[in-house]
C-alpha cells in the first residue's frame, strides 16, 4: 500500500511539473512616464508607448539587451529589480 502511494504521489508531482502548473514564468514589465517594456519569456520584447515597438531581447551580465533596428538599448539590472537605461532614467518594475 506505501508503495502505490509513493508511485501515485511521484506521477502527480510529474504531472504537474510537465504541465507548466509549477515553475511557469511570466512576462516582467517595467514602467516609464507612460510606456510599459513588457518582457517574455520567449526572449522577446514589446514596448507599448506612444510609437510602440517590438523585438528579441538578451538578458547577460547584468543587464538586458535589446535589440532594436539600428543596434542594440541596454538596461542595467539594479539591486531593487528595476531597470535604468543609457540615458540615467529608472525603468520601475510593475
Amino acid at each position: 500500500m506505501i508503495v502505490r502511494t509513493i508511485i501515485i504521489a511521484i506521477f502527480v508531482t510529474l504531472c504537474l511539473v510537465t504541465s507548466g502548473c509549477i515553475l511557469h514564468e511570466t512576462e516582467e514589465q517595467y514602467q516609464l512616464d507612460d510606456a510599459v517594456l513588457t518582457l517574455y519569456p520567449d526572449g522577446t520584447y514589446y514596448v507599448d508607448q506612444e510609437d510602440p515597438g517590438s523585438g528579441s531581447y538578451v538578458h547577460r551580465d547584468g543587464r538586458i539587451e535589446l535589440e532594436i533596428p539600428f543596434g542594440v538599448f541596454v538596461l542595467n539590472e539594479l539591486e531593487n529589480g528595476n531597470l535604468v537605461d543609457s540615458e540615467g532614467d529608472v525603468w520601475v518594475k510593475l
